[in-house]
């Protein structure tokens, strides 16, 4: 490990992927998660994968090789083309986008995705911005009304439960932040699909 000793290193496409995989096997396999401040002793979880501790050495040992292969060629200084890079930052997006989607019952913040996808914040709002055509809490935003109009569509929940179930602290705020997306209120959105 004294090859890593006070040196920083910018992981590529391929050392990025591998440490995603790492952190998503750490997260299934243990609780608290590997990623989480709480965790000190790694307790395995009873739902755990087979094999999930090979997994998180194997990844590790992978990412650790190609490091020290990058170091010792010098590559680590070698820039990444402009193709390159703004393919990894549209992969990145739609990786960020899929999560959001999949956590939409949350409250995301951005340092929440920034741990997630081992990214600078300021990379991550530049990337975004530029692939996204809009910042990220604006983007989760719109994912958020989208959905909750597909909930209005579907009839299957009241306005109580659409913003419990969307994580919004209160009706009232849903419904003003409803209105604020897309100029009418749930109701007056509900009568529109009703009238249709």
């Amino acid at each position: 490990m004294e090859f890593f000793r006070n040196k920083t290193f910018q992981l590529d496409e391929e050392e990025r992927e591998i440490l995603s995989k790492l952190m998503k096997e750490g997260r299934e396999a243990f609780d608290p998660p590997v990623d989480s401040p709480k965790m000190r002793f790694p307790k395995r979880r009873n739902d755990a994968q087979f094999g999930s501790e090979q997994m998180i050495k194997n990844h590790l040992e992978i990412l650790l090789i190609l490091m020290i292969r990058k170091g010792r060629t010098g590559r680590e200084k070698a820039k990444l083309t402009t193709i390159t890079a703004e393919n990894r930052e549209k992969g990145l997006v739609e990786l960020i986008i899929e999560y959001m989607d999949k956590h939409i019952s949350e409250n995301i913040k951005l340092e929440k995705l920034c741990t997630e996808f081992a990214v600078s914040r300021t990379q991550l709002i530049t990337a975004f911005k530029a692939k996204a055509g809009m910042g990220v809490k604006e983007y989760f935003n719109k994912l958020k009304i989208d959905r909750a109009k597909e909930m209005i569509r579907s009839g299957e929940y009241n306005f109580t439960q659409i913003a419990e179930k969307l994580s919004y602290s209160s009706i009232h705020y849903f419904s003003r932040h409803f209105k604020s997306m897309t100029n009418m209120t749930p109701t007056e959105y509900a009568r529109s699909v009703n009238a249709r």
